[in-house]
């Protein structure tokens, strides 16, 4: 190291009583404590360089570097927990320069790797707890040459040592405790919305501001003035809040990712089993056992809190990635109208006449449809059985008209994504048949519900929740001619479909990472050629097969436009493929006369084409009346 300054000299004593004297500041730094499940580190991690600025929560061993002082006891790693900070947890490397130190005294380069600047016990200001504060330390990056990438994550996280260091003297006159905290709520959080505007001004495209947790519930309050503790954290994330939105607006170039960190430490006190905690209220350097323990001393979490912090953070800057999953709703939708067409044309198709009478029919029905995915697609598959029932008449020898009703449900999943879909709707058919030769027509629509919606937070047990629905519409025409040889029948026929699915916006609710999601829309007209074959068994049975083939012509799909909820971050926009034509079709079916009025029939369709493949079937029966 170089030659110290007289404050840094002043404090380079044994690390024990270093400690001890400067604990008030020490461990003055915002929480999280919370966690996240085990083995999942690799899942939430980013491959982009992080530079950190921030306190104790961030420092990864920069406030013992620069006292010159090996730690033992209890920070033995120089951190202030009994293991790695949020920061290395979310970095691909697991490491951070220990650059905070180095630099501030005319050492490192900093203008390339992962960087930590932060020091246990800063402020946001200038002023020395005797480490930098967070100011200084910006300061000191640019000072030593430090430069912003593009691609560069920037954190900043402070705020808790200027309110943990004025908190008793303003607890000390009751009658203005609120008015003299509040302000220095205020003044933290307008020191930290202006270092953001400096990182934006520096080049900074990426910008992690982390808020405060609920100050009220952490052990080193669990008394008075649990209550003012409380009233200073919220007061300094609501002037935050509304400071990063002016920082924000003022830079559309750069991303102000605000983190909630007051819903996601209320989540795991409310439910700690889940993430294997059974202690959340004795530091573990009381109890010796940091296992299972939320806090490592009365204000910092242990890893386990740090592991969550870094999964928070990951799944607000992933949101994109994440909510890509959600354009296979509106592609479920446009393959369930497709299903819900092809069977209603199905069953008019086999009936030439009805005389007088009304053919009904009710079938059981069964679907699947699956896509591998892509890299601009995603996977998605979806289960669903139900009901088809409707009737069929002959309006004259030429002409007859049918509705067919249709109401299904089941599961699917895309991504990290599950949800149970239903498709209720009706298709309206006519038709007219000159001869051997026919063409029909209809048009149909879906009511979409995705129930029971939720979205997996990656390396945290937490699901996000939602309700989206939508509507699906087609019109659909076909022709062709019966043509018989001995006892086969071929049906050459050509078909043109245009469907469109329309997924309308919803907001999804949780614990990290919600986000409002823009309604999207999926249309395409498709043209299909098949080769249909029926051949009687017996009097009162027959079989059929069919075969085809069918693809897209035209179509569109509109982006994901996914908007984080009480975060400043830039909405997102996935652009996504359009729709797939089917591909190849087959199929095969049967029937058997029961009596002159009634039938049973099986029939199945599938197709498969690229990376999605589709399978629907029917068992029902037909009676006139």
């Amino acid at each position: 190291m170089t030659k110290m300054t007289a404050a840094q000299a002043r404090v380079r004593r044994p690390m024990r009583a270093l400690l001890k004297t400067l604990a008030p500041a020490l461990l003055g730094s915002t929480v999280l404590p919370a966690a996240f499940l085990a083995g999942s580190v690799s899942a939430q991690t980013i491959t982009n360089r992080i530079v950190s600025f921030g306190d104790s929560l961030t420092d990864n061993g920069n406030a013992f570097a620069l006292v010159g002082a090996q730690p033992t006891g209890p920070y033995a790693s120089g951190r202030f927990t009994n293991d790695r900070v949020f920061v290395e947890y979310l970095a691909a490397s697991g490491t951070l320069a220990r650059s905070g130190a180095q630099t501030l005294v005319g050492g490192l380069p900093v203008s390339t790797g992962n960087a930590d600047f932060a020091f246990g016990g800063s402020r946001t200001d200038t002023l020395a707890t005797p480490f930098p504060g967070i100011q200084t330390q910006i300061n000191g990056f640019v000072a030593a040459g430090g430069r912003f990438n593009a691609t560069d994550v920037v954190t900043l996280w402070g705020g808790a040592n200027d309110l943990f260091q004025n908190i008793a003297t303003a607890a000390a006159t009751p009658a203005t405790a609120q008015a003299v905290f509040g302000a220095t709520a205020t003044t933290a959080a307008t020191n930290t919305v202006r270092e953001t505007q400096q990182l934006a001004s520096l080049g900074a495209r990426t910008i992690v501001v982390l808020g405060l947790p609920d100050f009220s519930r952490l052990p080193a309050f669990a008394g008075a003035p649990a209550q003012l503790a409380g009233f200073g954290s919220a007061t300094f994330n609501t002037v935050l809040l509304q400071g990063l939105a002016g920082v924000a607006a003022a830079n559309p170039g750069a991303n102000i990712v605000s983190i909630d960190t007051t819903t996601a430490f209320n989540a795991v006190l409310a439910n700690p089993g889940q993430f294997g905690i059974t202690n959340t209220t004795t530091p573990c350097l009381i109890t010796g056992t940091c296992g299972n323990a939320l806090f490592y001393d009365g204000v910092h979490p242990t890893d386990i809190g740090h592991r969550i912090v870094a999964a928070v953070v990951f799944n607000n800057l992933a949101v994109g990635q994440s909510i890509n999953a959600v354009s296979s709703l509106a592609d479920i939708g446009f393959e369930g109208r497709r299903t819900a067409l092809l069977s209603s044309f199905e069953q008019f198709g086999a009936v030439r006449s009805t005389g007088d009478r009304t053919e009904f029919f009710l079938s059981a029905t069964g679907n699947h449809v699956e896509r591998d995915g892509s890299a601009s697609r995603p996977r998605f598959d979806s289960t669903t059985g139900g009901l088809r029932f409707g009737g069929i008449r002959s309006i004259n020898e030429n002409w007859r008209a049918g509705l067919a009703i249709n109401a299904v449900t089941g599961s699917g999943r895309s991504n990290a994504i599950s949800f149970d879909p239903t498709h209720i709707g009706a298709d309206v058919l006519v038709g007219w048949t000159q001869g051997a030769y026919f063409v029909n027509a209809g048009i149909g629509a879906d009511f979409i519900q995705f129930s029971d919606y939720k979205r997996q937070l990656v390396g945290l047990p937490w699901q996000n929740t939602a309700d989206p629905n939508g509507y699906t519409f087609s019109v659909a025409g076909e022709a062709g001619l019966h043509y018989s040889i001995g006892a086969i029948e071929l049906t050459p026929q050509v078909r043109l479909s245009y469907l469109r699915a329309s997924l309308n916006s919803f907001a999804e609710i949780g614990n990290a990472a919600t986000v409002s999601v823009n309604g999207r829309a999926a249309d395409g007209l498709t043209g299909a050629v098949e080769l249909k074959a029926s051949a009687r068994l017996t009097d009162t049975a027959k079989v059929t097969a069919l075969i085809g083939y069918e693809d897209l012509l035209t179509g569109a799909a509109d982006f994901v436009r996914a908007q984080l909820i009480n975060s400043t971050a830039q909405p997102v926009a996935v652009g996504v493929r359009q729709p797939l034509g089917a591909g190849l079709l087959f199929g095969a079916g049967a029937q058997a006369q029961l009596t002159p009025d009634v039938a049973l029939f099986a029939n199945y369709r599938g197709s498969a084409l690229n990376d999605i493949t589709h399978h629907q079937g029917n068992i029902g029966l037909t009676a006139k009346f």
